[in-house]
């Protein structure tokens, strides 16, 4: 199970690396093939819904909340990466060009310029995310899948044998 695990995690961590450079002119033929590949992975990632993402995560660890958890996770970093991407990309280049001008590194440009200037849309998905994500967890609990639904299913069981 501890393989599995560690497959899942570079699947989903691993490939979308790349994302911040994806339209990078003058990458060499190894990056731009990299770069293609990620971007393939995470438009898969994000065409499955989080129902089947919880399907094939029941069969691969059972039943219960670690199936729900890691198929709310695996459509998550899809939709932020494809986000994430976007915005970085669309950093005004005029302004990344005169902080390059003046010397600064490319953690530095990160740091100061792409980070702040997409730090408001960067919230907003992470909070719409956040919403989703408990959306979702309440209808996965009904499938059997854990999470919010399981205890709103249990709850309605409760009551109607009391009541």
């Amino acid at each position: 199970m501890g393989n599995r695990r560690n497959v899942l995690c570079r699947h989903t961590l691993g490939f979308h690396r790349f994302a911040a450079f994806e339209r990078a002119r003058h990458a060499p033929t190894f990056f731009r093939l990299a770069l293609e590949l990620c971007q393939i992975h995470r438009r898969g990632i994000r065409t499955i819904p989080v129902l089947l993402w919880a399907i094939v995560f029941v069969i691969l660890v059972g039943l219960g909340p670690l199936a729900g958890t890691f198929g709310i996770a695996a459509y998550t970093v899809g939709y932020l990466a494809k986000i994430y991407a976007d915005l970085f990309e669309g950093a005004d280049p005029e302004i990344i060009e005169a902080v390059q001008s003046t010397g600064a590194s490319k953690l530095q440009l990160v740091r100061f310029v792409i980070i702040p200037e997409s730090a408001n849309a960067i919230l907003a998905q992470v909070l719409f995310m956040l919403e989703y994500n408990i959306r979702a967890s309440s209808v996965l609990g009904f499938v059997g899948a854990g999470g919010l639904g399981l205890v709103i299913q249990s709850i309605c069981r409760i009551s109607i044998i009391v009541g």
